[in-house]
């Protein structure tokens, strides 16, 4: 779905709204919307929208977004204008802004987005003044043509807190937080997805537990239920047909029984004189699908199909992959889901829109008729049509531009309009004249263009469409002889019509070819028809001679592939689930994660503190790099003045620390940014990963790393407050305590500061498992609550490694030395074979000596660090900076728990990976990773996709997410779920989901391992 940008959006606002492109830009990529995001110059938006050689006026593909902030004014007004009055200059400023918006609207046919950005709650005059102020705008460009307005009001969803960041905005007149900046993007994204993609115009409803709860042909009509989720469904589908959708019906039933529903129930709100069509039989909906699509004469991608059961759904998106295919959830709110897909956003409805139900059953009326008459003749003589051709009014712009979008078959050139540019047709030259019909069954309203140019000796047609409800019935031939009539009128010998062939328009060639085939001439790959003015006057309508048949289907706007439309369905109901901007903001985040390595070839120097560590982490957030050194300067990591000010607010909402910008100049590396911010610091950081409504928190462990990013990815997908817990630091020793059980001891101290008392949700990837299980553990001892452990890849300290693999990669890396290119004379293959195999063999020694002696250097000093550290004596500097991970593997070789864990452990196991990212249970001979009797009365294993760290990163994130979810929500049940397949008293690996009890063999060697004189 993903496509290379080919048009731009661009910004300009009163304020700083580049961070608006990261949401704005992750929803372009998310629905392969191809667009790329340009910013005007800082509050430059009247003279960007004046200006005929700027941003917007180099922009004709795309959209233009305004984004206006009042208080702004009320800003520059205190700053500039002294004591003059504030209510003058604001009301010459909106008076300046609506007239640059009139003034580029009528220049431009490119679309206008403008946003009202809100104030801070004020209250007294001022705020009063902008309430007031913003009215008058929007009602001066209310109705405007091509400008679509965002009011303040959307966009106020936030708290105060939420929205708006004073220290932004001090430090860079960036007033928003990340939060509401994703709000903003994601609504201006649907207002450009709306304008730059084909509209929907079908609905296709199952009936059963879609409609209605219930299977009316078990329940009856009276039995089926209309409580208020269904209602608001209907009251939904309603407002949609009001918009201009057409409502159709595809369910398997009894046809009977489904009207007697609609008719009988004065509950019901979708009535049947709402439908369009319906198709009520027990053929595959795919079928009934393509059937509705014929019968009104679209394409499958024109078609919404919405059903409430998983297996017909998945017949569909096979069987039709054109069709945008939804599946209502299970229950709960089914608006709340309907209104998030952005499939169903209009942003104008036209007259035609209100009507168009109304026009297609006059159709199918019309196809009654016909199939009953003796002859087409006779159907098109009673069919009375009437045709009137005149210049469009001022309220038909909005349906003459919808048109010169959207008709695709009988079009001779293809052109786009926008409201705009219809408008200022006359100062290019150009004239516009709209075709209306009706006939006896009803009014069919505009359904055709024609835009004209005078030239010396013709009269040029621009533009030449008729939308295909009314092809074949002479309409097209009454138009050309309109065109002759204007032509004779002014002088002009003939009339010239070129023809751009497309993919769809054949229809178009079939009849300039059956009344002007003689007057065609090839030019640049295009059909130039000249037809002199008598021949086109002279054109009448002989019913089948264009061989055009009437009413074809409209094709798929693109060929139905995997790449297309394959996941078109998953796309949609994907962005629904980002129905917040928290979600947003987290799939955000998730998706700028470890998006550009680090660069250059200076060395990266690992940090030293925690604090230095933290100071990195904001760094690697901001500059959006996978890691920072402590001696890397921000300007040489592509930092930006805008980037810092970014910098400064996390600096200040972390330490509590308000920095001056030009700090960055004096301290510009993290270490010294560091040593700014705090000289000594020596708690642990309980950081906070992600926000959510559900309770209690997850607390996840750092890895042996000491890392908590990491986990952001499932963080964010858990819909619950989740705190990553990082090391304790001293100065110079990034960790502080060389046991287990003091690591567990002091991470408890700090979540009681969050959570006082159980139930805990503990959790941690590798190393952080370990430490999750002690601290358990010791919660457990206390008599705390400890429903749920997760361990994420993590085995038990005492695990055994499958040792022969190691020596089986060996070998297998031997044997390459017998390996040969190119074939070689035998004697200097052997010479090679032997240089090879010694080299293979000093690799090896120097690796095994290497290992050894780090592994003694290590042993030494983490001995002494424990003996420094147990003492509170001062660390020398031998021992400063030892890495997190060194402290920890010698802490777990130390660790032996002393009682098991009276509870349950949920293994959460990786599956696919090579190389780093192994699974562990590829690694280890006990399939539970060690974690047996002797640690805890239960293991529930659960088999993920990914490798032992990708399981972190997306898109495995999501899965795992959604199995953490499940368990944690069975875990503080307190009971299993049954309808979760469970193995018990197996070694073997279980399935996805399975929980595993330790077999009595495994007890029984167990107690005798724990007899006194047994190793």
């Amino acid at each position: 779905m993903h496509a290379k940008p080919t048009r731009r959006i661009t910004i300009a606002s009163t304020f700083t709204a580049e961070p608006v492109s990261d949401a704005l830009e992750f929803w372009l990529e998310t629905m392969g919307l191809g667009a790329a995001v340009e910013f005007a110059p800082y509050n430059q938006v009247v003279p960007q929208l004046l200006d005929p050689g700027g941003t917007f006026e180099r922009n004709r593909d795309g959209v233009h977004v305004v984004l206006a902030r009042l208080e702004d004014w009320v800003r520059l007004h205190r700053s500039t204008q002294g004591a003059s009055s504030l209510s003058d200059y604001l009301e010459r400023a909106a008076t300046d802004l609506i007239q640059a918006l009139q003034a580029a609207l009528g220049r431009r046919s490119t679309p206008i987005v403008m946003a009202f950005c809100p104030s801070p709650d004020e209250s007294g005059p001022t705020r009063a003044l902008l309430t007031t102020l913003e009215a008058r705008i929007t009602s001066a460009l209310a109705g405007a043509p091509g400008l679509y307005l965002i009011p303040s009001a959307e966009l106020a969803g936030l708290s105060k807190e939420e929205a708006h960041d004073p220290v932004r905005d001090r430090l860079g007149h960036v007033p928003y937080t990340p939060l509401f900046f994703a709000l903003l993007g994601t609504t201006l994204a649907r207002r450009v997805h709306a304008l730059l993609t084909p509209p929907y115009k079908v609905v296709v409803l199952d009936c059963d537990n879609t409609l209605w709860k219930g299977v009316v042909g078990e329940d009856g009509v009276a039995g089926v239920g209309l409580t208020p989720a269904y209602l608001k469904l209907q009251e939904f589908m309603v407002a949609l047909a009001d918009k201009g959708f057409l409502l159709c019906l595809a369910s398997k039933n009894e046809e009977s029984d489904v009207l007697e529903v609609l008719d009988q129930r004065d509950d019901m709100i979708l009535k049947r004189e709402r439908l369009v069509s319906w198709r009520i039989n027990w053929r595959p909906k795919s079928d009934n699908l393509a059937s509705l699509a014929s019968e009104l004469n679209l394409g499958l991608d024109s078609l919404i199909f919405v059903d409430d059961n998983p297996v017909e759904c998945a017949q569909v998106e096979a069987g039709c992959p054109g069709v945008l295919t939804l599946r209502l959830p299970i229950e709960g709110d089914f608006v709340g889901f309907l209104k998030n897909i952005w499939a169903f956003d209009r942003l104008t409805t036209t007259a035609e829109d209100l009507n168009r139900t109304a026009m297609y059953q006059q159709e199918a009326d019309r196809k009654r008729f016909q199939s009953q008459a003796t002859s087409i003749e006779d159907f098109l003589a009673g069919l009375e049509l009437r045709v009137v051709i005149q210049a469009p009014t001022p309220d038909q712009v909005a349906r003459t531009a919808q048109l010169t979008q959207r008709t695709n078959q009988f079009n001779f050139t293809t052109i786009r309009r926008g409201e705009g540019e219809i408008q200022g047709l006359a100062a290019r030259g150009l004239e516009c004249r709209v075709v209306e019909t009706s006939d006896r069954f009803g009014d069919y309203g505009l359904v055709g263009v024609m835009i004209v140019g005078t030239g010396a000796k013709a009269l040029e047609i621009d533009t030449f469409l008729l939308s295909c409800r009314v092809l074949g019935r002479g309409v097209e031939h009454q138009m050309l002889r309109e065109a002759a009539a204007i032509a004779r009128a002014r002088g002009l010998g003939r009339v010239d019509a070129t023809l751009a062939p497309t993919k769809k328009n054949q229809p178009a060639r079939d009849f300039l070819e059956s009344v002007a085939g003689s007057y065609r001439r090839d030019v640049d790959g295009c059909s130039r028809y000249e037809i002199p003015i008598e021949a086109a006057l002279a054109v009448e309508y002989r019913p089948g001679a264009e061989g055009a048949p009437v009413n074809e289907p409209e094709p798929a706007s693109k060929p139905a592939t995997s790449e297309t439309v394959g996941d078109k369905s998953g796309l949609y109901t994907r962005a629904a689930a980002l129905d917040s901007p928290s979600r947003v903001l987290a799939a955000i985040e998730a998706r700028a994660q470890g998006k550009r390595p680090r660069s250059g070839d200076r060395p990266i120097v690992a940090p030293r503190t925690e604090t230095e560590a933290a100071m990195a982490e904001l760094w690697a957030e901001v500059l959006r790099l996978d890691r920072v050194g402590v001696e890397d300067a921000f300007f040489d990591l592509g930092g930006t003045s805008l980037l810092a000010v970014d910098l400064f607010a996390r600096i200040e909402r972390r330490f509590g620390k308000a920095l001056p910008l030009t700090t960055i100049l004096e301290a510009p590396t993290v270490a010294q940014l560091a040593s700014r911010v705090v000289e000594d610091q020596s708690r642990g950081v309980l950081v906070p990963l992600a926000e959510g409504s559900a309770s209690p928190p997850l607390f996840l462990v750092h890895d042996g790393d000491g890392e908590t990013l990491l986990y952001r990815n499932l963080a964010a997908e858990l819909d619950r407050p989740v705190y990553g817990l990082q090391p304790r630091a001293l100065p110079r020793v990034p960790l502080a305590h060389s046991r287990i059980e003091d690591m567990a001891a002091d991470h408890i101290a700090r979540i009681r500061e969050v959570q006082p008392h159980g139930p805990y949700l503990l959790g941690g990837m590798c190393a952080g498992g370990v430490i999750a299980y002690e601290m358990a553990r010791q919660l457990r001892q206390s008599g705390e609550q400890v429903p749920f452990v997760a361990l994420l890849d993590a085995a038990d300290p005492t695990a055994t490694l499958k040792s022969w693999r190691g020596t089986s990669r060996r070998f297998q890396s031997f044997t390459t030395v017998f390996e040969a290119r190119e074939p070689v004379p035998l004697h200097e293959r052997v010479g090679a074979v032997l240089v090879k195999a010694g080299r293979k063999v000093k690799n090896l020694t120097v690796f095994v000596v290497s290992r050894r002696w780090k592994a003694f250097r290590d042993e030494i000093q983490m001995r002494a660090l424990r003996h420094y550290l147990d003492r509170g004596l001062r660390i020398p500097p031998w021992l400063e900076r030892i890495p997190v991970r060194t402290v920890y593997l010698f802490a777990e070789r130390c660790y032996r728990p002393q009682t098991p864990l009276d509870g349950t452990l949920t293994l959460f196991r990786a599956t696919q990976g090579e190389g780093n990212d192994e699974p562990y249970i590829e690694r280890y001979q006990d399939p539970l990773l060690g974690w047996g009797m002797r640690t805890t009365k239960q293991v529930e294993a659960i088999d993920v996709s990914g490798g032992h760290s990708s399981m972190l990163q997306e898109p495995h994130s999501r899965g795992l997410a959604r199995r953490v979810r499940a368990a944690v929500q069975e875990a503080l049940a307190g009971s299993p779920d049954e309808s979760t397949p469970r193995e018990k008293g197996s070694h073997h690996r279980p399935r996805s989901g399975a929980r595993v009890e330790e077999p009595a063999w495994r007890a029984s060697l167990d107690a005798l391992a724990a007899r006194p004189g047994n190793d």
